[in-house]
């Protein structure tokens, strides 16, 4: 397998005229993520402009641009997330997929058999279609209309901090998932769960990622901003999901200085569950 990403590491280095380096076979992986990702540098000659991570310029009234900037920034935590699904690879389901960053990574890789992301945004979709092709569709992943461990690989980022219950997230993720499900929160599992509910007034760039947000009588946006307790989570996986193996593993923040750090939840089916499962 390794030797997949030393070849392509050597095209990429070929075609970009890159002096030839010595490296390992992770730092291989690393660096093909990242030249071939979202998350590529673009230098700006117009400052008031901003690109997409194919290098198109984005005018004023192309909204979806403030989403695809923000998980660019968050190259940390998906270096750490995409490996483990190419591990696992075959059938992978995203939830709240968005305009389909991460499918623009995991598209190079013959080890994913068949890709589906899942939004409840229908701008953000429909920029992700006219980019990918069909790949993408609404629906809520609470609730989806998928069938039992349909899927080898699920995974959520920055999903269940935004939802006032993470449970009906995590029972759906398990019911579709016959691997590894991932699910990482941005704001962290602190010793007290935290749920905050605002009401925002979104500028026109949010406005449109965020179309199908609960509104209050005003018209304001409905938005949750949560910190779970990581001692109840653990409590409430051992007593409902016993076929699988879980991990929690403590991921920077590309902004340490105003965010907290994020957490990556990997439950992992157990051997003696997933031969049942065939």
């Amino acid at each position: 397998m390794c030797n997949i990403y030393i070849v392509r590491l050597q095209k990429i280095l070929k075609e970009n005229k890159i002096k030839k380096r010595i490296l390992t076979s992770k730092k291989a992986i690393f660096h093909i993520l990242n030249k071939l990702s979202g998350g590529r540098k673009e230098k700006h000659k117009n400052p008031k402009r901003d690109y997409l991570s194919d290098g198109r310029i984005l005018n004023k009234n192309d909204m979806c641009m403030f989403y695809r900037k923000i998980y660019g920034m968050r190259l940390e935590i998906h270096n750490f997330v995409i490996p483990k699904i190419l591990e696992q690879g075959g059938d992978v389901l995203e939830i709240a997929c968005g305009t389909g960053l991460n499918y623009d990574r995991l598209r190079y890789y013959p080890t994913i058999r068949r890709y589906i992301g899942i939004d409840t945004s229908l701008n953000a979709l429909n920029y992700a279609k006219d980019l990918y092709g069909e790949y993408f569709i609404r629906c809520d992943g609470q609730k989806t209309p998928f069938r039992n461990h349909e899927f080898d690989v699920s995974f959520a980022l920055s999903v269940a901090d935004h939802l006032d219950n993470y449970k009906n997230l995590l029972e759906e993720m398990i019911r579709l998932t016959k691997k590894m499900v991932i699910i990482v929160l941005y704001q962290g599992l602190t010793d007290k769960e935290n749920i905050k509910k605002y009401k925002i007034d979104a500028p026109e760039r949010l406005k449109y990622i965020i179309d199908s947000y609960k509104r209050d009588k005003d018209g304001n946006y409905i938005y949750f901003m949560n910190q779970y307790s990581k001692a109840d989570l653990i409590k409430y996986i051992k007593k409902n999901f016993t076929n699988f193996e879980y991990k929690i593993n403590n991921l920077p923040s590309y902004d340490p200085k105003n965010h907290t750090n994020a957490d990556a939840l990997i439950l992992t089916k157990k051997p003696y569950a997933f031969k049942k499962l065939r």
